[in-house]
């Protein structure tokens, strides 16, 4: 497709996954469906994927050749349709990621991952479901903002593990219900990290839990209530925050299973709801150094 297209639908099946390049962008008032990858057909060419009426599916990764995707952006907004996810999604250098709609991840081998480089940023405007339970979503930005604007894992089907990495800003507003939250990457946001709503962790491995370091002088902000969920006696899912010099704030309660950790370094100011804490039968670690 060396052009924009403008059609009532668009499909793209083959038995082999056939890899689709796109010179222009794709927009229609019906389904869109691209069974195989998707690519720019250049590094000027931005991967611009719109159905204003119907919903949006990959089955396999677009932007394979992340220099030829100038930005992606990819639009389902019609109520009660969906951008469903089956590859990873990753964009050129400094360009934008943006979902546009409720996403559906439907890759379920490994994790979905949505790469951003530079300061490109990540954007999903609405909720993220998973299709089964347990599918993964992982966030790699460089120094761009990752946003979560809708709700994440708030169907039925449990959400798996809400990954996350940049040296930016982290910003979710809606709430995060999943397997585990864990914003303790190598790269960590260096430039702010909140969560507007309230965040359960479901899962019961130490892998899972809530699980979120801040570099440098980044503030750690939760303005509702954190939760690990499930059963004390077999939960081994911990809550640990920390940030190296910037400030930590909970203003929700805290309800955890096994261990509640405040790991700052140097922590400016430490604001922390703590009344009713409710941590039955977990221990309990405050290691605070203010400097």
């Amino acid at each position: 497709m060396t052009g924009a297209v403008t059609a009532a639908s668009v499909a793209t099946v083959s038995a082999s996954g056939g890899a689709v390049t796109l010179g222009g962008a794709v927009s229609t008032t019906g389904a869109i469906s691209f069974a195989g990858t998707v690519d720019g057909a250049s590094p000027t060419t931005a991967i611009s994927v719109t159905s204003s009426g119907d919903s949006v599916a990959f089955g396999s990764t677009v932007g394979a050749t992340s220099a030829n995707a100038n930005g992606v952006t990819i639009n389902a907004t019609t109520a009660g349709k969906t951008i469903s996810l089956g590859g990873d999604v990753s964009a050129a250098n400094n360009s934008n990621i943006a979902f546009n709609g409720d996403v559906l991840i439907t890759k379920s081998a490994s994790p979905l991952v949505v790469t951003s480089q530079g300061n490109g940023n990540i954007t999903f405007s609405n909720k993220v479901d998973a299709s089964v339970a347990g599918n993964d979503l992982t966030l790699a930005a460089g120094s761009g903002v990752v946003t979560l604007t809708g709700n994440v894992g708030s169907s039925s089907t449990a959400f798996g593990n809400l990954v996350a990495s940049g040296t930016g800003t982290f910003l979710a507003s809606g709430t995060i219900k999943a397997d585990g939250v864990n914003l303790n990457q190598t790269n960590k946001f260096a430039t702010a990290i909140t969560f507007a709503k309230a965040v359960t962790a479901t899962g019961a491995l130490n892998t899972d839990g809530v699980l979120v370091a801040a570099a440098g002088s980044a503030q750690l902000t939760f303005s509702d209530a954190i939760t690990v969920s499930g059963t004390a006696s077999s939960s081994l899912a911990d809550i640990a925050l920390s940030s190296v010099s910037g400030a930590i704030k909970v203003d929700g309660n805290i309800t955890g299973l096994d261990s509640i950790l405040f790991l700052p370094l140097q922590v400016l100011s430490l604001l922390v709801a703590l009344l009713p804490l409710q941590v039955p039968l977990l221990e309990v670690a405050l290691m605070v150094a203010i400097s």
